[in-house]
């Protein structure tokens, strides 16, 4: 990454007209009978509003998506957070989450990344009002929020008791139409570097979700990048993160001076699902 010439978000709140959208376009609105979701990822804050991520302030970064999302006239009926909220995890660090999303009054639900302690994070943010049940009944939809994250190991792994658990939930959800989120990628980037961080029972997993024409999307956070790729009829989507941008198709770790930004997800009752990856970029 250009240390110098580097996105920085203290001077950033707006769309970049050579991004994927532009400010007016953001506003996408919605149908009759459309579930519409924010997925915001790897915030990795750290346990002060200075801290700094690869050369970047997270907690501003965050602040200003935030805020860009306020002012537009479509709203999110819920958030979706997957993972990797902090950077160092400490109570201090969960406050500033809550912090961020003051004033924000649609349901925020979450999944921990390999940076977050589940146990902490539950603690400071349940009682703010942040959800962590593993189910979401909506409508016609569900969304399965799952754990992929282990002590002490950047690598994802759900682990029997989770996939078995996965399984039968799928087997009694038959009418319904389904999103999984989840930290972790369970399929390749195209990353090396990164796709040894995957889920390392993602055979298990897909193996599942392949017997259920009901499973529409997995969404997922980890590779700080957009990805959209469909594999058995169903739609794997990475979202790029609120702060630094790790660059695609690299054979070692790197950094991109790509702007941060958010994937806008919209399901309707009929089993349809659209979404766009918007990014914040600097003001012209």
């Amino acid at each position: 990454m250009a240390a110098e010439n580097a996105w920085r978000p203290e001077a950033c709140i707006t769309f970049s007209a050579t991004k994927r959208f532009t400010a007016s376009a953001a506003a996408i609105v919605a149908t009759p009978k459309t579930h519409r979701i924010v997925q915001l990822t790897d915030f990795h804050l750290g346990s002060t509003s200075d801290h700094r991520y690869r050369g970047v302030n997270p907690f501003a970064s965050l602040t200003q998506t935030l805020s860009h999302l306020k002012a537009q006239s479509a709203q999110p009926d819920r958030y979706l957070l997957t993972g990797d909220l902090a950077e160092a995890p400490c109570s201090a660090t969960y406050d500033l989450v809550a912090q961020a999303f003051e004033g924000h009054t649609a349901p925020i639900h979450f999944v921990p990344g390999n940076h977050d302690v589940p146990a902490l994070m539950s603690s400071h943010l349940q009682p703010v009002g942040f959800h962590d049940d593993p189910v979401i009944r909506w409508g016609n939809w569900c969304i399965l929020l799952m754990n992929s994250a282990q002590p002490e190991s950047p690598k994802g792994k759900l682990g029997p008791h989770a996939c078995q658990w996965l399984s039968d939930t799928l087997n009694g959800m038959q009418e319904q139409w389904i999103v999984i989120a989840v930290h972790h990628h369970p399929i390749a980037s195209g990353s090396a570097w990164m796709d040894t961080m995957m889920i390392e029972d993602q055979d298990v997993f897909l193996k599942i979700i392949q017997r259920h024409p009901q499973v529409k999307a997995v969404l997922f956070g980890h590779v700080h990048q957009e990805l959209d790729v469909m594999w058995s009829d169903i739609r794997f989507l990475g979202a790029p993160s609120t702060c630094v941008q790790f660059e695609p198709q690299s054979k070692t770790f790197a950094t991109t001076d790509a702007y941060p930004g958010y994937r806008w997800i919209e399901l309707d009752e009929e089993g349809r699902l659209s979404t766009r990856v918007v990014r914040i970029g600097p003001k012209d």
